[in-house]
This record gives C-alpha cells, structure tokens and sequence, in this order.
C-alpha cells in the first residue's frame, strides 16, 4: 500500500511540471527583450520572462497559459548557457 501512495505522489507531482514545460517555447534566435517579444507572441505566447546572470548574459521564457511557466523556462535557460544562478529581471504579461 505504501508503494501504491509513493508511485500515486510521484505522478501527481509530475503532472503540474509536465503541463508548464509543454506550455513553453525555447527562441534561441532572439537576441533582445523586444524581438523575443514579438516572437514569442507571434507563437501565442502572452506571459514573458527574462533571466539575467550575474556576467550579464540573459536568457527569455514565454508562456501561452502563465507567468511561472515563462519565468521557469527563462531561469533554466540562463543557467543552462551561464553555468550561474540567475535571477528574473524582467515580466510582461500580454
């Protein structure tokens, strides 16, 4: 019975994580907050999140369904090509 409610947790707890990461876009050809923005959009995108490291390097998130989902695509990113913890720098919400 444990079992059942440890494997029952783990696919709650999955679900949640699966609908912001298929709720996402990556635009690695966007080279500034406002083409990001229009591209982003142009995907149906209508909540935006930039990630600043501290070398200055950024890195953007865009979500069709809600602003966390943006801001968790724009932090993995930017720790992704920084090797850093970043920070949210900038929101917009369409």
């Amino acid at each position: 019975m444990k079992r059942f409610k440890t494997i029952k947790f783990v696919i709650l707890s999955l679900i949640p994580i699966a609908i912001v990461i298929s709720c996402t876009n990556i635009y690695k050809e966007a080279h500034n907050w406002d083409s990001f923005i229009e591209m982003a959009s142009s995907n149906g995108a209508n909540f935006f999140s930039e990630a600043t490291a501290p070398n200055g390097s950024a890195a953007y998130g865009g979500s069709k369904h809600n602003q966390a989902g943006a801001n968790s695509t724009a932090l993995t990113l930017c720790k992704k090509y920084s090797g850093e913890v970043c920070r949210i720098t900038r929101i917009h919400v369409r």
